[in-house]
């Protein structure tokens, strides 16, 4: 490991509070972040999401979801998902379809709902990373899972904790831990 590399992992590690027995897992989750935004969430939300700027960190996914994405990136990524566009702003999002429908297709969305996108992008990417394949990874996200209680994914897509209870998932299986 150069000492760039070393450092960057130091300060990482002091950042989160890891101690020492934690820091291959810190290394893992660098690692996998880095997999996840180089291959590209822009590709989950379309040409015409908004982006002023690539997603390279999580600053980026910050700064993109403060400036909004627009109402055709989050009909891209309800395609994706193997939603429909009421499922996908009701059940998902919290919000009215018919405010959703409203909008022009280049029109900016608030901070909540482009950062719940992003994430969801972001998970949607990760989970391309671990199936290899977006049949295979639609599939996954909308059939029952064992390691969710028996829920869909895709059921958990509405908050935060449930987007984290999805990609922790996605990180088992992808380290080979039966999931």
């Amino acid at each position: 490991m150069t000492r760039l590399k070393k450092n960057l992992v130091i300060t990482t590690v002091q950042a989160e509070g890891v101690d020492k027995f934690n820091v291959g897992r810190t290394i893992s989750k660098i690692k996998a972040f880095k997999k996840i935004t180089e291959t590209g969430i822009e590709k989950w939300l379309g040409q015409e999401s908004g982006f002023k700027n690539d997603i390279h960190s999580e600053f980026d996914i910050l700064t993109a979801g403060q400036e909004g994405i627009t109402k055709s990136a989050v009909e891209k990524l309800a395609v994706y998902l193997g939603v429909n566009r009421k499922t996908m702003a009701e059940s998902i999002l919290s919000l009215s379809v018919k405010t959703l429908e409203r909008k022009d297709k280049n029109t900016l969305l608030d901070k909540r709902t482009s950062s719940h996108a992003l994430e969801i992008a972001r998970l949607m990417q990760h989970g391309y990373v671990v199936f290899e394949d977006e049949e295979k990874l639609k599939f996954w996200v909308n059939d029952p899972n064992k390691a969710l209680s028996g829920k869909k994914p895709i059921e958990l897509f509405d908050t935060l904790t449930g987007l984290n209870m999805v990609n922790d998932v996605l990180t088992r299986i992808e380290e080979g831990v039966y999931s």
